[in-house]
């Protein structure tokens, strides 16, 4: 029913680390999804000709 202050502490940690993970993980997606973006709109804007290939002889 009580917790030991061990078992307080320990939970503390954990509820930190795993806000900290939570915190990164929710950027990295942001990054990815803003570095996609920005990818695929270049794409769109520098879309490359095809290249002329040799005919048969």
């Amino acid at each position: 029913m009580f917790k030991s202050k061990l078992e307080n502490k320990g939970d503390a940690t954990t509820q930190a680390a795993r806000s900290i993970i939570d915190d990164e993980a929710a950027a990295r997606a942001a990054k990815t999804a803003r570095l996609k973006a920005a990818r695929l709109a270049q794409q769109q804007e520098a879309k490359p000709a095809k290249a002329k290939t040799k005919g048969k002889r």
